[in-house]
């Protein structure tokens, strides 16, 4: 049985905080679903949050429901239409004059099974007027309207252009700007406060604790489904984040070189300073081999290429204490590295 909410018990007797909503409006649409997604939470066990879809059609909004049981007690049923229509009833649509109610089943093609209808007082948009059918936008948006309007209209006008015409808008465009450079700058400025701000109200009025708890409480859904499937399905996501995440750290660590057409065998008798970084994760490759530098100790060497090397004999032409010392590699490369006085002077690698 699902339990009546405290607060839903006394919508009844009071408003809603969220003011009038106008659905026509992209940010109160948004608002709206938001606020169904986290009233239908408390429900998990009747439906399923996350699947709801919102429609509007008119002065008609149509609200469907994936239903976990489709069996279920029809005394729930009633029970949370009930509720919804008082929750709904308290949060003042605009222009909204019916609510539809579709439950359908939770099969991988949703079949309608029960439909229930309700009637709620039709706010008019008093202070907005209705073109063509649909409710205008407030300045603010109209303003956005226009903008992107005038942005389509350009686009489609400068898509018709041809280069010599182009060429004489923006040669006409330059001579208003240097005409009035303050202008400009003052027009510019403007323009990026207004989107800069909008950007913060966005932000800031963005239900972030509801749409948190709206993953939160379909991660729970889908884990107390199949948890088996849902650990499979999650450890995977997460090797993938980590694969990307490793290759896009290693894209940026690239050598500027191509190292595919570096040769199979190379021998360095005068190691320069370091050219290039090493690659993200240590072992014996060719981007590691070209960063390193001379008169690097061994220790950041064997930390370059991954772990010890083995010496493999003395080397007089560098020293009568330069000694050789190679790593190998599983496919059967090799790379030498000599050190004089536990500094780097010479490196050679060959098929690694």
């Amino acid at each position: 049985m699902v339990a009546n909410l405290p607060s839903l018990r006394d919508l009844a007797g009071t408003k809603m905080k969220t003011g009038k909503l106008n659905l026509a409006d992209r940010q109160s649409w948004s608002k709206f679903q938001h606020i169904l997604t986290s009233f239908a939470s408390d429900y998990i066990a009747l439906v399923a949050p996350e699947r709801t879809k919102f429609t509007l059609e008119q002065q008609s909004l149509v609200l469907t429901f994936s239903l976990i049981k489709s069996q279920g007690s029809r005394a729930d049923l009633n029970q949370f239409t009930y509720n919804l229509e008082q929750f709904v009833a308290k949060l003042e649509l605009i222009g909204i004059s019916e609510v539809r109610l579709h439950f359908v089943s939770a099969g991988e093609v949703p079949s309608l099974l029960f439909e229930h209808r309700f009637a709620i007082d039709l706010i008019a948009p008093s202070s907005l007027a209705v073109r063509g059918g649909s409710l205008a936008k407030t300045p603010k948006n109209q303003r956005r309207s226009l903008g992107r309007s005038v942005g389509r209209s350009l686009g489609q006008t400068f898509g018709k252009l041809s280069g010599v015409q182009i060429r004489r808008v923006a040669q006409a465009t330059s001579a208003l700007v240097v005409r009035d450079p303050k202008g400009t700058l003052v027009q510019v400025g403007t323009y990026a406060k207004q989107n800069f701000v909008a950007a913060i109200d966005w932000v800031d009025n963005f239900p972030w604790e509801t749409w948190k708890n709206s993953i939160l409480e379909a991660q729970k859904r889908r884990h107390a489904r199949n948890l088996v499937k849902a650990l499979i399905e999650d450890a995977l996501i997460l090797a993938a984040l980590l694969i990307s995440l490793l290759w896009g750290m290693n894209s940026i660590s690239f050598a500027s070189v191509d190292v595919a057409t570096m040769p199979v065998a190379h021998f360095d008798r005068a190691v320069g300073e370091q050219k290039y970084r090493c690659g993200l994760l240590p072992g014996v490759n060719k981007r590691n081999y070209l960063c390193l530098a001379r008169n690097m100790s061994y220790k950041q060497v064997s930390s370059i290429l991954g772990g010890d090397g083995k010496p493999v004999g003395l080397n007089p032409e560098y020293g009568k204490q330069a000694v050789t010392i190679t790593w190998k590699t599983w496919t059967g490369g090799s790379l030498n590295a000599i050190f004089a006085g536990d500094r780097l002077v010479a490196r050679a690698y060959q098929n690694i």
